[in-house]
């Protein structure tokens, strides 16, 4: 452990609300070099931890005068090669990010509203001040990828994601414990489809309702011979072990396996649905 004054440099700010007061919060996108950068804990870079500083929460006014609170969420700046537009999965996955660690350092008091998200066109709410902080010993820099964590199909055109990848794993959720005795799980069916011949190809849709482009940005896919495995931290997770005796999966249990090597899938945020072929 070492203590070290961070000096953050602005990145880009959003605005949003607290869910249940609808009062304004700015969150400022910061970074400071001595924030440790992104590691990996798994060989095929498909598990990642990215540190994260968030300040205490701080009094402000709006253009409009009305009070708001800001946070500062200071990060590493290796990451910012990889928010490169508006829209982009990895900015989106940072703010979703950010909002977490905004929520489970005020011990959920403070929840956010994931569907008005704005981007003024400010890169910091405030000055960002200095501060002396007691952080671990850096670690080696780890580079990321310049590709989305995510493919998303569009809403005409079935851009399709590949997962070629075992475990076909996206990113590593937060959560710890259990996460099906904390969030919900969604509604699913499947069906049977024909390729070629007797050829066919299992089509599993999971239904999620609550689908962004934000939380999509964060949701993991374990896709194994006979389990797939789907989450979004803190809203949703899916088991469907079919090793297990339950009346849900009889008449799957009867077909072969999932074709794990050439099993793909397609995301809809507007349609709320994921689509696994396999």
């Amino acid at each position: 452990m070492s203590t070290v004054t961070l000096k953050p440099v602005a990145g880009f700010c959003v605005k949003t609300t607290v869910a249940n007061t609808q009062s304004k919060v700015f969150v400022n996108v910061a970074y400071d070099k001595n924030i440790p950068p992104p590691t990996t804990s798994s060989a095929d870079y498909t598990e990642w931890t990215i540190p994260v500083l968030v300040s205490d929460p701080r009094k402000d006014v709006d253009k409009a005068g009305s009070s708001c609170l800001v946070f500062d969420c200071i990060y590493n700046p290796s990451i910012k090669s990889n928010i490169t537009q508006l829209d982009s999965d990895f900015r989106l996955f940072i703010i979703e990010l950010s909002f977490q660690r905004i929520e489970s350092q005020s011990g959920n008091t403070v929840l956010l509203t994931r569907t008005h998200i704005k981007s003024p066109n400010i890169k910091s709410k405030g000055k960002l001040e200095e501060r002396t902080v007691t952080l671990p010993d850096p670690k080696p820099k780890l580079k990321l990828a310049h590709k989305p964590i995510i493919e998303t199909i569009g809403d005409t055109n079935a851009e399709k994601s590949s997962l070629n990848s075992k475990p076909k794993s996206i990113l590593k959720s937060p959560t710890s414990g259990d996460p099906s005795s904390v969030i919900n799980q969604p509604s699913w069916s499947w069906a049977k489809e024909p390729v070629i011949g007797d050829e066919y190809t299992i089509a599993l849709t999971i239904l999620v309702p609550s689908l962004t482009h934000s939380l999509h940005a964060i949701a993991s896919l374990d896709i194994e011979p006979r389990r797939v495995i789907f989450s979004i931290p803190s809203i949703y997770f899916l088991d469907l072990n079919l090793a297990l005796d339950d009346a849900e999966f009889v008449a799957l249990k009867r077909l072969r396996a999932f074709d794990v090597d050439n099993a793909r899938a397609e995301w809809s945020v507007r349609k709320h649905t994921l689509t696994i072929y396999c």
